[in-house]
């Protein structure tokens, strides 16, 4: 009885020593978990589409957020000033699909596929740099027939989820502009 507990001590032992090992190697190689990222780029100007704002607002949001100035172009006379700015991005569309993926027993949805998708292009001194890229997210998410307010609310918390997704993606995608530039 006292050998196999040492056994299995003996095992544990070299479980944890072997896991020790591990880690050592990862943070000698430079491996690390991402954090936040802050944004190199004093100011940005942003224009988009009148009445497409949900990405407009959590990109402004999560920009200033990261200690960037942001220039909000609302009328034609913004936007020709925004045009002249170091970095401009420029929302072009928005759009959002949803379909149903499965369906229950009643032959109703029960699931559906959210997809938001955004064309943008990013300006560096009124140089366009990305003429016209999309950017897309998706969420799966189960609707309730016989709470149809519940499902309503939980697709608009969806694409607000979406929404700060997407403006993490064109955050990562300005600072590869600015690296370059």
């Amino acid at each position: 009885m006292k050998s196999s507990s040492l056994i299995i001590a003996g095992s544990s032992w070299h479980c944890w020593a072997l896991a020790l090992l591990a880690c050592a190697l990862l943070a000698g190689c430079g491996f690390q978990l991402p954090g936040k990222q802050q944004l190199n780029i004093s100011t940005v100007a942003v224009i988009a589409p009148i009445g497409k704002t949900d990405l407009r607002y959590a990109l402004v949001k999560h920009l200033r957020r990261q200690g960037t100035n942001v220039q909000v172009a609302m009328d034609a006379n913004d936007r020709e000033a925004a045009k002249r700015r170091e970095l401009l991005v420029e929302i072009l569309d928005e759009r959002v699909y949803f379909r149903p993926v499965s369906t229950n027993i009643f032959v109703e949805a029960a699931d559906y596929e959210l997809r938001k998708e955004v064309d943008i292009a990013i300006s560096v001194n009124g140089k366009t740099i990305t003429p016209n890229s999309t950017l897309a997210t998706e969420r799966v998410y189960a609707v309730d027939p016989l709470n149809l307010n519940a499902s309503h609310e939980e697709q608009s918390l969806h694409l607000a989820e979406m929404d700060i997704e997407l403006a993490e993606k064109l955050q990562r995608r300005l600072e590869a502009v600015a690296r370059i530039n």
